[in-house]
C-alpha cells in the first residue's frame, strides 16, 4: 500500500488547449493508424474506493495503456482540476499497474473527490478519473499520562513517567496537604514535561518534607485525567552541635539564634560521652548527637504567696544511681531514682523525689516540653554539672540571647545533682556555680532546698 500525506492546496488551473488534445484522444481520426502501423493506445484509470478513516481515505488505481499515472485528493467542495491539472500536480503512483493508495492527513466527517488521470507514452493524456468518498467520523481519544517510582536525593525527587496520545504535558510539586490542582491549572502553571523523555527531576525541596507530584496531559480532545505520586524528601544532614549552640523545640540546634525558632535549651556537651552509663535506646536515640541544659531553674508558682525555688532530694535514702562524681549518668541516675520510688514509696512524685521530680515531670509540664527527638529532661549528674560550671560564662551568654535566666552564683545557691556518694543513700553530691564546688549532703542534709535546673541528650 502506498501513503501519502494530504498537503496540497486547491488551486484553480485553467489549460486553454487540454481540450484538444482530449478530443483527439477520444475522437474518431481518419488519419488514426495510418503511416505508423496501427492505432494509438488511447490511455486511462479506474478508481476503486477502498476503506475510510477519520483523517485518511485508500483506494486502487487501474491504469491501462499509461506511461505515467497521477492522483490526487481534494476536498469536493474546492474540485477545480482537470486531467491535465493532475498531471501536473498530482503524486506519482506506478503506471504499470496502479495499486493501493492512502492518503492521510484528511479531516473527519467531509467529502472528498479521489482523482486520476494517466499519460501515454506518445503525451496523450486520459480522461479525467474521480470517486466519491467521505472520511469516518472523529473518534474523541483523551491523552494519559501515568507518574512511577519517585526516588530521593536529600533535596531533589526523579520520577519516571509515560505520555499516550498526549500533545503536551505539565506537572506540578506541592507539599503535601494543599489543594489538590485540576488538569487545567497544572498545564497552565505547571513545569512542561518533554514528550519524548521518561523522566524528571524536581530540584530544592525542603529536607524531611512530604509532597506530591501531579501530572497531567492535553490533546485535541481535551485533558488527561491528574496523576499524582507522594514522596517524603530525605533528613537533612546532620551538623555537630558546638557548645553554646541554641537547641529548639523540633530537635534542632544552630550556633546563630533563628527567631522563626522556639530556644529550649543551649548545648553544654557536643557528642556522647565517654564516662556514662546511661541506655538513650529507652528515649528512641540511636546516636547521641550532644547535651542541652533548660534556659531556666525550676519554679514552682502553684503558691503565689510562697513561690518555690528550691527543692528537697527524698526523704529517705536511696542508693540507686552511679557514684561516679566524673560521670555523665544524668540519665541513667534518673530512671534508676524513679524506679526505686515507685517501689519504695508506691509512686514517683514531688512527696518523695522532689528535686528530680520537679526536674522530669514539673518542668516539662508547666515550663518547656523536650523535643520528641530527645530524651527528655532530667536531672544531671555531678560530672554533668561540673561541666556546665567550667562552661559557665559562654552558657549564661547564650542563655540570655535566648530570653533564659543565668545560673545562681551567689554564696547558698547550690544545685542539687542526681549522683549518690556510694550504694548506701545516705548522702548526695550538690554544687555551686561560684567556684564548682562540691559538697556531699549527708542524711538530714538531704532534706534541704537546693535548685534544680534540667537538662537532656538529644
Amino acid at each position: 500500500m502506498k501513503r501519502t500525506l494530504l498537503t496540497f492546496a486547491a488551486k484553480a488551473v485553467f489549460f486553454a488547449f487540454a481540450a484538444l488534445g482530449l478530443a483527439s484522444a477520444c475522437a474518431p481520426d481518419d488519419n488514426i493508424g495510418e503511416g505508423n502501423g496501427g492505432d494509438i493506445a488511447v490511455p486511462s484509470v479506474k478508481i476503486i474506493p477502498g476503506e475510510s478513516g477519520e483523517d485518511y481515505l485508500t483506494f486502487t488505481l487501474t491504469p491501462e495503456n499509461a506511461a505515467e499515472l497521477r492522483y490526487l485528493v481534494v476536498p469536493a467542495s474546492e474540485q477545480q482540476y482537470d486531467a491535465v491539472g493532475v498531471m501536473e500536480d498530482g503524486e506519482e503512483a506506478d503506471a504499470s499497474d496502479g495499486g493501493e493508495y492512502t492518503v492521510s492527513g484528511l479531516e473527519p466527517s467531509t467529502d472528498y473527490l479521489v482523482l486520476a488521470a494517466a499519460r501515454n507514452s506518445d503525451g496523450l493524456t486520459s480522461l479525467l478519473a474521480s470517486a466519491e468518498m467521505t472520511t469516518g467520523a472523529h473518534v474523541a481519544v483523551l491523552p494519559e499520562i501515568t507518574l512511577g517510582n519517585v526516588s530521593v536525593d536529600g533535596t531533589s525527587a526523579t520520577f519516571s513517567y509515560t505520555l499516550e496520545a498526549a500533545l503536551s504535558a505539565s506537572y506540578l510539586c506541592l507539599a503535601s496537604g494543599e489543594s489538590v490542582p485540576d488538569a487545567e491549572t497544572i498545564l497552565s502553571d505547571g513545569t512542561a514535561l518533554t514528550l519524548d523523555a521518561a523522566q524528571e527531576t524536581v530540584e530544592g525541596l525542603s529536607y524531611s518534607t512530604s509532597y506530591t507530584i501531579y501530572a497531567a496531559a492535553e490533546n485535541a480532545d481535551g485533558y488527561s485525567e491528574v496523576a499524582s505520586a507522594d514522596f517524603v524528601t530525605g533528613d537533612a544532614p546532620v551538623v555537630a552541635p558546638e557548645v553554646g549552640d541554641f537547641y529548639y523545640s523540633d530537635g534542632t540546634w544552630s550556633g546563630t539564634l533563628d527567631a522563626t525558632k522556639t530556644v529550649v535549651g543551649v548545648v553544654f556537651k557536643s557528642g556522647p560521652a565517654d564516662s556514662d552509663k546511661s541506655d538513650y535506646s529507652a528515649a528512641g536515640l540511636k546516636t547521641v548527637n550532644g547535651f542541652a541544659m533548660a534556659l531556666k531553674d525550676v519554679r514552682d508558682d502553684s503558691d503565689i504567696f510562697s513561690p518555690k525555688t528550691g527543692f528537697q532530694w527524698t526523704p529517705s535514702p536511696l542508693g540507686v544511681t552511679s557514684s561516679d562524681p566524673e560521670d555523665f549518668s544524668g540519665y541513667y541516675n534518673t530512671l534508676r531514682i524513679k524506679e526505686a520510688a515507685e517501689e519504695n514509696f508506691g509512686s514517683f512524685s514531688a512527696d518523695n523525689c522532689a528535686a528530680v521530680y520537679y526536674a522530669v515531670v514539673y518542668y516539662e509540664e508547666e515550663f518547656t516540653e523536650a523535643p520528641v527527638s530527645s530524651t527528655g529532661w532530667f536531672l544531671p549528674s555531678l560530672g554533668q554539672c561540673r561541666e556546665i560550671f567550667n562552661l559557665k560564662t559562654e552558657l549564661d551568654a547564650a542563655v540570655t540571647e535566648a530570653g533564659g535566666t543565668t545560673l545562681y552564683d551567689f554564696s547558698g545557691d547550690w544545685y542539687w545533682s542526681s549522683t549518690e556518694t556510694d550504694e548506701s543513700g545516705t548522702s548526695v553530691y550538690k554544687v555551686n556555680f561560684i567556684d564548682g564546688n562540691f559538697v556531699v549532703e549527708k542524711e538530714t542534709g538531704l532534706s534541704r532546698l537546693w535548685k534544680v535546673r534540667p537538662v537532656l541528650a538529644f
